[in-house]
This record gives C-alpha cells, sequence and structure tokens, in this order.
C-alpha cells in the first residue's frame, strides 16, 4: 500500500481508521439506547434525549469524513473507499433528510444558510458523489438535503447541474473561502489549458491558506495522532466536470489524482 498524503505514518493512518470505526459503533449503540431510555421516559443527562441523539448523528457524520480521508490517505483503492462512502451516504441523507431550514439558521440576522463547517461537510459529500459516480436516485436524495437550504451557491450548484441539469449556476458563491473556485470555473469553460493552469495555482499558493481561514487546524503538527489528510476533493469534481487534462496536478500534494482517474471520464461528459 502506497501512502497518497504522506504527513502521517502507515501505523498513524491506521490507528486513525481503527479509532474511528470504533467511535461510529459506540455512538450507534449510544443512539439505540438514548432511543430506549426516551420511549421509557428516562432521562439520564441534562439535555432532551432528542438532542444528544442529533448532535451524537453530527459526531458520527465527522468520524465518518475522517475514517474516508484516512482511508484514501492511507493508500487504500476505489472498492474500499467507494463502500465506505455508500455508508456514510445512507447515514447522511437518513439524518439529512431529518432536518428542515432551522437547523441551518446562521449568521447575524439570522438566515438559513451553512455554517463553514457544515458547508464544508456539504461539499465534500457532492464532491466525492461525482468522483465515485454514485447512482442518480441517491444523488438526487442529497439534493433534496441540499435544498432544505434554497440559497443558491455556485460551486454546489454546478455540481448538481452536472448530474441532473437544471439549476442556475451564475449565482456568486457564499461561502468566502472558495469563492476562487467561481473564477475558475468561469475561466475553464472559456479556456481549458488557463482553466487548469488557474487550477493550479490556487492549489499551489492559496488553497491550504483557505483550508487554515475556515477553522481548521494543522493536524500534521498536533502532538496527537489525529491527521487523516489534506485532500481538496472539490478540485478533483471540478476537473472530473469540465473534463480537464490534470496531469499538471498528478504531483500536487492536495489533490485527489489516483480518485480521479478511478474512472475514465471525456470532455466533462455525464457518465
Amino acid at each position: 500500500m502506497k501512502l497518497r498524503d504522506k504527513l502521517n505514518s502507515l501505523e498513524g493512518y491506521q490507528e486513525i481508521i481503527d479509532l474511528n470505526i470504533q467511535f461510529i459503533k459506540e455512538r450507534f449503540e449510544k443512539i439505540e439506547n438514548l432511543k430506549q431510555d426516551e420511549k421509557e421516559g428516562i432521562q439520564k443527562y441534562p439535555k432532551p434525549n432528542n438532542e444528544i441523539i442529533k448532535s451524537t448523528k453530527d459526531s458520527i457524520i465527522n468520524y465518518y469524513i475522517d475514517l474516508i480521508k484516512a482511508e484514501y490517505s492511507i493508500g487504500l483503492g476505489k472498492q474500499e473507499v467507494s463502500d465506505l462512502y455508500q455508508d456514510y451516504l445512507n447515514f447522511f441523507i437518513l439524518t439529512g433528510e431529518a432536518k428542515s431550514a432551522k437547523d441551518f439558521l446562521y449568521g447575524e440576522n439570522p438566515i438559513p444558510y451553512y455554517s463553514t463547517d457544515q458547508y464544508d461537510i456539504l461539499l465534500f459529500t457532492f464532491s466525492l458523489a461525482i468522483l465515485l459516480n454514485i447512482n442518480d436516485e441517491d444523488f438526487k436524495k442529497l439534493v433534496t438535503v441540499r435544498d432544505i437550504v434554497h440559497e443558491p451557491d455556485k460551486l454546489l450548484d454546478f455540481m448538481i447541474n452536472y448530474k441532473l441539469g437544471g439549476r442556475t449556476t451564475s449565482v456568486e458563491m457564499k461561502a468566502n473561502e472558495y469563492k476562487s473556485y467561481s473564477t475558475i470555473i468561469d475561466i475553464a469553460i472559456t479556456n481549458k489549458e488557463k482553466g487548469i493552469q488557474a487550477l493550479n495555482q490556487y492549489l499551489s499558493k492559496q488553497w491550504f491558506k483557505d483550508y487554515k481561514k475556515m477553522g481548521w487546524s494543522e493536524s500534521h503538527k498536533s502532538k496527537h495522532n489525529i491527521h487523516s489528510g489534506y485532500w481538496s476533493f472539490e478540485s478533483g469534481a471540478l476537473v472530473k466536470i469540465l473534463g480537464l487534462d490534470d496531469t499538471l496536478l498528478k504531483n500536487q500534494p492536495y489533490y485527489p489524482y489516483d480518485m480521479v482517474h478511478w474512472e475514465k471520464y471525456h470532455n466533462g461528459t455525464k457518465r
């Protein structure tokens, strides 16, 4: 197995994988116990059982994401990563469909929109949905979760339009940290060669700075073993959608080159 992100060791990634599998199992058991407590009218914690269930489900989503990143970083192949992603997606959709716009109130007003971490999770989920070519039925369910918040977003809607069509993708993006992609998309649509150069420039010079601006830590510098990998999966999804020649990005450390090439694409044509 060849490491794709060399900022952790084989042993380090394996420990993260094993721990996250354990954490997910324990959290599912916790949810079942809380459901039973709620049914029997037992309240063991200061917060209501249903609130704890909700926050526990959110933690499971984060554990899944960390696990997927670690599996890709350690060098696992398409089948293993795809199977894990499908498990994650089923849970993400099930959890998301139970939410309402109120769950996404964010900002000073407040208005219903995704907080930074919520947006990042949604973008991660859509990016891998494109890269791993999930079926249209699951993709439509994922779009239903995204549409709980009706605010348009150029990057998310560009991905949706690729699979399903019918989305307006000219509206500017809400997530400031990802606004560079809006320009890259516009450049690539006009000139693919200039588009891949712009993406390479962004990944080389700016992506990690934006990553840190979003509040994510430099996990590889932690004294704890928490580094599961730095990956710009959204860049891979855009390359696939736009049909760009990504040879220039082959050795770019944040670009998921192997995943993009697990399935061949032709000039951005839908599969």
